[in-house]
């Protein structure tokens, strides 16, 4: 399991530093063209989760921190579930899209279709509301929702074997 977790690290630190320097970039873009505005913002504050994001997988990769692996465990569960998912819903759409983009979904329209879309590499948020569209859309971006999944499996690895440790030290105190 530590393997496929620094595989996993190597992955998310790869996603999460293409994401801050494009986040950078664009930050550097609006003060440059004088735009600054409550979208400025939004957009520090999502170029700080992505630090936090590329700070917690260095962690797991290098063995950093240990005492808040659970915690860069769960956050980063819950970082690939939220991009796991994508929702169009009459006229309200969020996605969040890094990283290796394949994305399977169900289009309600008509009588609806199942389909999919593939990117290499993707580095979007967005969230937008039109009054206009009655369409509804639910996607599920794979690799996000494997990653989870795995970085689940792992967490329960490392607290079963956490908890062997402190059984040991019990039994091995009281000889």
């Amino acid at each position: 399991m530590k393997t496929v977790l620094k595989i996993i690290a190597v992955y998310q630190i790869l996603v999460w530093g293409s994401a801050v320097w494009d986040y950078l970039i664009l930050i550097y873009k609006i003060f440059e063209n004088n735009r600054v505005s409550w979208f400025l913002t939004i957009i520090f504050l999502l170029t700080a989760i992505f630090i936090f994001c590329l700070y917690t997988n260095v962690c797991l990769l290098l063995g950093l921190k240990s005492e808040k692996k659970y915690v860069f465990l769960r956050f980063n569960i819950l970082i690939n579930l939220i991009q796991a998912v994508r929702i169009v819903l009459f006229g309200l759409t969020f996605y969040m899209e890094f990283g290796i983009y394949f994305l399977v979904y169900y289009y309600a329209e008509d009588q609806g279709y199942f389909a999919g879309r593939f990117s290499f590499f993707e580095s979007t948020v967005g969230m937008r509301v039109s009054t206009a569209s009655e369409n509804i859309e639910l996607g599920i971006n794979v690799l996000p929702l494997i990653i989870a999944i795995i970085l689940n499996q792992v967490v329960k690895k490392f607290r079963s074997e956490d908890m062997s440790k402190q059984i040991a030290l019990i039994g091995s105190s009281h000889d």
